[in-house]
């Protein structure tokens, strides 16, 4: 697919596309993660920009590959929605925060928890 846009944004004379932003809407959901790198990198190497319309559940996915994030948050009382535009710093941030929010409350219910370790292969 990366390949056939490419080759049809790229008009004659040129060896690179011209229009090259494509959105894809949830293009890996059913996708492996090391799948879904290889095309993305496909897609960079051939110099198209894409938009990655994904659940949460690719996040990670989603950070390897671009420089920020929008998210719709809808309001199903007013039937509205909104978007947000945030840097990965700033998930880093409001997580740490989530986490240290979460800490406290535990501690005042007299509940210990532990750090995760991560395991590293």
């Amino acid at each position: 697919m990366a390949a056939s846009l490419a080759y049809v944004l790229t008009p004659d004379g040129q060896d690179r596309p011209v229009y090259c932003t494509v959105f894809l809407d949830e293009a890996f959901s059913n996708t492996a993660e090391a799948v879904s790198r290889r095309v993305l990198r496909v897609f960079k190497e051939l110099d198209v920009h894409i938009n990655l319309i994904t659940p949460y559940k690719n996040l990670n996915l989603a950070r390897e590959s671009a420089r920020s994030l929008i998210i719709v948050e809808k309001d199903p009382e007013h039937h509205d929605s909104r978007f947000c535009e945030v840097t990965w710093e700033e998930i880093d941030r409001m997580n740490e925060e989530r986490a240290q929010q979460l800490a406290a409350e535990a501690e005042t219910l007299g509940i210990e928890i532990e750090p995760l370790a991560r395991k590293i292969p």
